[in-house]
């Protein structure tokens, strides 16, 4: 695996040919990581609609760790020719919490015509089949079997999402 260093391209120069980009995709919200992965990758697909809960369980399950938005910038420079018309692709290594205090992942959607997108999707909200996840699929870890009693209640969902969170930020410290 080849991470990249902080000599690598600028978040600016990573979102140059989308023909739109939401105005929060800016580095404040967004840091740098201090590794950004670009092989082992892998696009999760889902067959039913799905909750972000159920994604990152999936994810976990297959022994992958969720994308960032820099790793899903630089992905889709790399492979831009190469993505599938039109589609979804979703990485949940980054969470931006909103004014409104909504949790927003950051998404690139390709339309029928070949345009990208680059968006902040809800992480409260559902995602539709057909949507992909990237992840990469280059840590040591053993693809887990879910028993029922995994499953999360509403209840537990916003501390599920704080304990997801930190591990995630832990991973890039």
């Amino acid at each position: 695996m080849k991470p990249l260093t902080k000599k690598s391209p600028t978040l600016d120069s990573l979102l140059k040919g989308y023909s739109y980009i939401n105005s929060n995709i800016i580095e404040a919200n967004f840091p740098r990581p201090e590794k950004i992965e670009t092989e082992g990758w892998k696009l999760i697909k889902m067959e039913k609609i799905a909750t972000s809960e159920e994604v990152l369980a999936e994810i976990k399950n297959q022994g992958c760790r969720p994308a960032n938005l820099w790793e899903l910038a630089l992905w889709k420079k790399n492979n831009e020719k190469s993505i599938e018309r039109p589609s979804w692709t979703v990485a949940f290594g980054q969470i931006w919490t909103d004014a409104d205090g909504h949790h927003r992942v950051p998404h690139v959607h390709c339309d029928s015509d070949g345009d990208f997108e680059f968006n902040l999707g809800y992480f409260e909200d559902v995602w539709f089949d057909g949507d992909a996840f990237l992840c990469f699929c280059d840590q040591n870890v053993e693809p887990k079997t879910l028993k029922s009693s995994d499953t999360l209640v509403l209840e537990n969902r916003v501390k599920a999402l704080e304990e997801w969170k930190e591990k995630v930020l832990e991973a890039f410290r």
